[in-house]
């Protein structure tokens, strides 16, 4: 998906609520503000995904504050109850099997999605002490349901690429790529390789044990807003071509696996939580909405 004009108001709110979050001072605030405003001035195109973007401003955001992680006790709080939710969750699926144990996991970790505490709606002041009451809302037959296809479609793989979202729903990731792994698939995860807004790096990875489940957990690139195909790493272009299938977790990696999806050999699997009309509307819906479905 290619940016529409439509964005450009989440993009402004999107940094000038992370601003907010960052600069206490009035007046620096509106300096940074300024910057801000003239990079997207100076590079809005309407030829590259939203999260190119993103990326772009919160990178300028970075150098301005001199902040190298942004939200380091925000990504932290998230984490940790996503690891206490994960682990009551893992006590129900105990009970489960076959497509009902995989359509819960799957539905939690599209729940997870929700807990990303940047996107607008939501923003950077979301609760993450009130997770559990958020998911009330959140956990939900998704709207574009494509679960049993997927569910065949991965247990039919041999080689399947995890491309991981935000923290705090990285922990009920693990969850499914436990269960992945318990079928037998080989499973390589992928996260950012330097900070940016709400997105795993290794040290998220590593703090919910993810590495105790893949069988790879590599660099999918720098600090880019979802996966980039253009910063990518060299291991993360191998991997896709190896790949029988991939999972691309958020809105981040929906907007940039829909507009590549040429360039990807295996069948790319979509899960997320919409945060836009832009993105619910080429669904047929509206609002807020839960998305599984195959691109």
């Amino acid at each position: 998906m290619r940016t529409q004009l439509a964005c450009i108001s989440c993009l402004i709110e999107d940094v000038r609520t992370a601003a907010d979050g960052l600069i206490s001072d009035e007046a620096e605030k509106e300096r940074v503000m300024k910057s801000l405003l003239r990079c997207l001035a100076e590079h809005f195109t309407s030829e590259e995904p939203p999260s190119y973007h993103i990326t772009r401003l919160h990178r300028r955001l970075k150098k301005l504050t001199g902040i190298k992680m942004p939200f380091r006790k925000r990504r932290q709080a998230a984490n940790e109850a996503g690891v206490k939710l994960a682990r009551i969750v893992a006590k129900k699926r105990d009970a489960m099997k076959g497509f009902e144990r995989f359509s819960f996991l799957a539905r939690w970790a599209l729940a997870g999605n929700s807990m990303d505490f940047r996107h607008v709606g939501t923003g950077y002041h979301f609760d993450s002490e009130k997770v559990e009451d958020f998911f009330s809302e959140a956990l939900e037959t998704p709207a574009v349901n494509k679960l049993r296809r997927i569910y065949s479609l991965l247990r039919g793989a041999r080689r399947i690429l995890y491309v991981h979202d935000n923290v705090g729903e990285i922990a009920l990731d693990r969850l499914l790529v436990e269960e992945l792994k318990g079928w037998g698939k080989y499973v390589v995860s992928a996260v950012r390789g330097g900070p940016i807004t709400s997105d795993v790096v290794m040290e998220d990875a590593e703090f919910v044990g993810l590495p105790e489940v893949a069988d790879e957990v590599i660099i999918a690139g720098p600090d880019t807003l979802g996966l980039s195909f253009t910063e990518m790493s060299d291991e993360m272009r191998e991997q896709l071509k190896k790949a029988d299938v991939l999972i691309a977790k958020g809105q981040a990696n929906f907007y940039v696996f829909s507009e590549y999806k040429d360039q990807v050999p295996g069948e790319i699997i979509s899960l997320f939580r919409t945060k836009c009309d832009c993105v619910s509307n080429l669904f047929g819906h509206s609002g807020h909405i839960n998305i599984a479905t195959i691109l």
